[in-house]
C-alpha cells in the first residue's frame, strides 16, 4: 500500500470521532494504518522493549467501548504488527521488496556475536531488557539496532550503555557485524550504573533510562556511529530542555538529565506513546511524570507529582492502563498501587507478595535482647555506638526514646539513615518522637498489631511499642521479595497480574494475582499457585501464548517460572477469563532457589500462521534462563549439567499444556544466567534474522562474531537465533 493511499486512510480515520478507529482483523495493513491514525505520524518501525511484555491487548468485543479505546493506543497497534508480521513490510513496502516468500532456514545451535561490554559481569541487571529497534518485522533491515546497558558506572574504559547496529550474519549488512552504533559515557548526567531497562521513541531516534538519581533523554547519532567498547564517547549535558530539544545529534548525540528525589535501581521507564508521557519510579516510592518526553521540550510535571505511591518502598516499573488513564506500579513490599495519570490519587490492593521472613514482637524490648529474623540474629541496643559491624548473620537494632510512649515513629533504612541515627553500618533507628520521623514513619500504637513492610533492598522494618503486637517482615540478600517485576496489564481484558515468590495471604505458595482494574482498596484478587513460597527467591514476570491474543475471549496460557522455595520449575496457567488449573511443567534446575529471568513469548509465523493454533511452520515460543545448576535432562539440546552453568533456553508451546518431562527446544550454557531477553523480526527470507537479545550475568569468553568483533572475557552483548540458542 503506498504511503499516500496510507496517509489519506489515516486522516480520514481521525475524522471517525464517534466509531472505532478501523474493525478488528489480522490485517496488517490495517494495522499500519491503525498505528498512524492512533499516534498521528507515519509509521516508522517498532521499538520493543521491557513494557512491551508488561502492557497486553487481548481480542477486545468487536464494537465495543474496549474497542475503541484500545485502539486509541498506538501499543495496540504495534502489538498487531509484531504478531501479525506476515503483510507488514508489504504495508510499508520497501524498495528492496523484502517481504519476498522464501523457504525458512532452521538456524543452527549456536550464538551468532558475543560482544565483550568490557569490565565485569553483575547481577544487578538480572532484569534488565536491551530494547531492540526494527524499522521491518518480517525482514531484516541493516539499520536496526539494539542497546544493551552494561550495568557499569561510567568510565573512560567502561561505556554505561552500548547500541549495535547492522546485526545480522547472512543478512548482507556491510562488515562489521554487528558495528558499534553507540558508546556512551553518561556520566555527565550521573556516575551510576545503569541497571533498569532503557526505553525508545516511536521513530527510534531517542532513549531514555533511569541513571542512579537521574532521569536521562539522549537523542542519537544521525550523521555517524560514535565511540567503542574500550573508549566510549563522553556525552555532555545540554544546558536546558529546550536547547535539548533543538539539539542536532549529528555524530555523537545530545543529553539531557532529570533529577529525582531519590536513587532509582529497580523502576524501568515507561513511555506512554499516545501522551507524549513518561512515567518511573525510585527506591524511596515515589512516582514521577514527564510531558512532553520525546515530542518537544521535555519537563516534568509538577504538583501532584512526583506522588507519594506508597510509604517510602522500593517501586517496580510502572504501566499505564489507557482505558481507566490509571498507572499501575507494584511494591518492594508486595502491594500493587493504582495512580489515578491526572490527579495522582492512589489506590493500594492488599498485600500481594510477603518479605523475607517473619518475626513477632509482643513486649517493649531492652538492651541486649535479640530477635531472630529469617537467617538474621538482631541485638538491641540504646545506642549506636554499642552495634557492632553487621555480618550475614548478625545485626544490629537501635532503639531510642522512652519506649513507653503511645506511638513509635520509624525510620527503617539501612545504610541511608546517617542523618537520623549518626551511624552507616547495617541497623535499624527508632525515631522516638514525630519532629524527626525519618523517610517513612509509620505510627504503631498501644494495643494494636501493625505489620511493617520492606522498604527498600535490603532493608528490616521494625515497630515497637510497650502493647503493640507488630509483626515485621525484613528482605534479605538485598533482595525485596515482596514484588521485584513490574505487573502486567490487559487493557482489554481490564486486568492485572503479580509475580511474586512468597504469597502474602498462602504463604507457603508462590504465585501470580489476577486483579480487576480498576482495583478496589485492599482487594487481593485470585491466586494461581506456582510451587513452593522463599523468603530470598523472587520471581520475575511470565508470559501469555500466542491463544490469548487470538481467542475471541481471553484464553491460552500464562507461563512463569516458580517454585521460589524449591528446583526451578515452569508452570501453564490456564485463562479462562479469569485464572484456571495450574499445570507442573519442567524442573529447569536442580539447586532449591535458583532464580529464572523474566519470560518472554513470541510467535514466528515461519511459513506457516500464528494462528489460534499455530499452522505449517509456526511456532510460539518462550524464552528464559536460569541462573546455575541447570537440570540437563531438560536441555538435550545443548545445556550440560554443572553448579556454575546458567542456561538460556527456547520452548515449543504449540500443543499446551507442557508436563513435567517437556522438554526445550533449544538451549546454550551462559554464565550466571542471563539479563531479560529481547525479541526482534520474524524472517522467512534469510538466515540469521529472527534472533533474540542478552547478556550473560557473570563473565564469560566473549568470541566477537567469529571473525571480527570485540573478544576478551567480560560481559558479553548477545545475539543468539531464535530457534537455535
Amino acid at each position: 500500500m503506498g504511503t499516500q493511499l496510507k496517509v489519506l486512510l489515516a486522516t480520514f480515520a481521525l475524522g471517525l470521532l464517534a466509531t472505532p478507529a478501523l474493525a478488528q482483523t489480522t490485517s496488517l495493513d490495517d494495522a499500519i494504518n491503525g498505528y498512524e491514525s492512533s499516534a498521528h505520524e507515519s509509521y516508522p518501525g517498532l521499538a520493543t522493549d521491557w513494557s512491551s511484555n508488561h502492557v497486553v491487548f487481548s481480542k477486545p468485543e468487536q464494537g465495543s467501548d474496549t474497542e475503541y479505546k484500545v485502539q486509541q493506543d498506538p501499543r495496540y497497534w504495534q502489538q498487531q504488527i509484531r504478531r501479525n508480521p506476515a503483510s507488514s513490510d508489504e504495508a510499508v513496502a520497501d524498495a528492496n521488496n523484502k517481504n519476498k516468500k522464501k523457504k525458512k532456514k532452521r538456524v543452527p545451535l549456536k550464538k551468532d556475536w558475543t560482544m565483550n561490554l568490557q569490565g565485569t559481569a553483575s547481577t544487578n541487571v538480572a532484569g534488565v531488557v536491551p530494547a531492540k529497534y526494527s524499522f521491518a518485522i518480517a525482514s531484516q533491515s541493516c539499520s536496526d539496532f539494539v542497546a544493551y546497558p552494561t550495568g557499569q558506572a561510567p568510565t573512560a574504559a567502561h561505556p554505561s550503555i552500548v547500541g549495535f547496529t547492522a546485526l545480522y550474519v547472512g543478512g548482507g549488512c556491510t562488515a562489521p557485524i554487528p558495528t558499534v552504533f553507540f558508546s556512551y559515557d553518561t556520566a555527565a548526567a550521573d556516575a551510576g550504573a545503569i541497571v533498569t531497562s532503557p526505553v525508545l521513541s516511536s521513530d527510534g531516534k531517542q532513549m531514555a533510562f533511569a541513571e542512579g538519581t537521574h532521569l536521562v533523554l539522549i537523542k542519537l547519532p544521525t550523521s555517524a556511529t560514535t565511540g567503542t567498547l574500550s573508549g566510549p564517547s563522553v556525552l555532555t549535558l545540554s544546558a536546558s530542555a529546550a536547547a535539548y530539544n533543538t539539539c542536532t545529534p549529528g555524530a555523537t548525540g545530545c543529553m539531557f538529565a532529570f533529577s529525582l528525589t531519590n536513587a532509582d535501581t529497580n523502576s524501568s521507564a515507561y513511555y506512554d506513546t499516545f501522551h507524549d508521557t513518561l512515567y518511573v519510579g525510585d527506591n524511596k516510592g515515589l512516582l514521577y511524570k514527564f510531558n512532553p518526553v520525546f515530542g518537544g521540550v521535555p519537563a516534568a510535571i509538577g504538583a501532584p507529582f512526583p506522588v507519594a505511591a506508597d510509604a517510602g518502598d522500593t517501586l517496580t516499573g510502572p504501566v499505564f492502563d489507557i482505558n481507566s488513564s490509571n498507572v499501575y506500579v507494584g511494591d518492594s513490599s508486595g502491594f500493587i498501587n493504582q495512580v489515578n495519570s491526572t490527579t495522582g490519587v492512589v489506590t493500594r490492593s492488599g498485600r500481594l507478595g510477603a518479605g523475607a521472613g517473619t518475626a513477632t514482637v509482643t513486649a517493649d524490648p531492652a538492651g541486649g535482647d535479640t530477635l531472630t529474623v529469617g537467617t538474621v540474629l538482631y541485638t538491641f541496643h540504646g545506642t549506636a555506638g554499642a552495634c557492632a559491624a553487621p555480618t550475614a548473620t548478625t545485626g544490629c537494632i537501635i532503639h531510642g526514646g522512652t519506649n513507653t510512649q503511645d506511638a513509635q515513629n520509624i525510620e527503617a533504612a539501612i545504610n541511608d539513615n546517617v542523618a537520623q541515627c549518626g551511624f552507616t553500618n547495617a541497623g535499624i533507628c527508632f525515631m522516638a518522637t514525630a519532629a524527626n520521623p525519618g523517610a517513612s514513619a509509620t505510627n504503631v500504637g498501644p494495643g494494636t498489631t501493625t505489620t511493617i513492610q520492606n522498604e527498600t533492598t535490603g532493608n528490616l522494618a521494625l515497630a515497637e511499642s510497650t502493647t503493640a503486637s507488630v509483626t515485621i517482615a525484613p528482605a534479605t540478600g538485598g533482595i525485596a521479595v515482596g514484588m521485584l517485576d513490574a505487573p502486567i496489564i490487559d487493557s482489554s481484558a481490564a486486568t492485572v497480574y503479580s509475580f511474586v515468590g512468597r504469597d502474602a495471604t498462602t504463604t507457603a505458595s508462590a504465585g501470580v494475582r489476577q486483579l480487576t482494574i480498576p482495583i478496589t482498596s485492599g482487594g487481593i484478587g485470585t491466586l494461581a499457585a506456582t510451587g513452593t513460597s522463599s523468603q530470598t527467591t523472587p520471581i520475575y514476570s511470565g508470559s501469555f501464548d500466542n491463544k490469548y491474543f487470538t481467542a475471541l475471549t481471553p484464553t491460552g496460557n500464562l507461563y512463569v517460572c516458580g517454585n521460589a522455595g524449591g528446583v526451578p520449575t515452569l508452570y501453564g496457567i490456564a485463562i479462562a477469563t479469569t485464572l484456571g488449573t495450574v499445570t507442573t511443567g519442567p524442573a529447569l534446575g536442580t539447586v532449591a532457589g535458583t532464580m529464572c529471568s523474566p519470560i518472554t513469548e513470541l510467535c514466528n509465523p515461519g511459513t506457516g500462521t500464528c494462528a489460534n493454533t499455530p499452522t505449517g511452520t509456526a511456532v510460539d515460543w518462550i524464552f528464559l534462563s536460569i541462573r546455575a545448576n541447570v537440570n540437563a535432562t531438560r536441555t538435550p539440546a545443548g545445556c550440560t549439567a554443572s553448579a556454575a552453568n546458567g542456561c538460556v533456553m527456547a520452548f515449543n508451546v504449540n500443543a499446551p499444556p507442557i508436563t513435567a518431562t517437556t522438554n526445550a527446544s533449544s538451549s546454550a550454557n551462559e554464565a550466571g544466567g542471563t539479563t531479560a531477553i529481547s525479541i526482534d523480526n520474524v524472517v522467512s527470507n534469510a538466515t540469521g534474522g529472527s534472533q533474540v537479545y542478552f547478556t550473560p550475568l557473570a563473565n564469560q569468553t566473549c568470541t566477537g562474531n567469529a571473525s571480527t568483533g570485540s573478544t576478551g572475557t567480560g560481559p558479553c552483548a548477545t545475539q543468539a537465533s531464535q530457534s537455535g540458542l
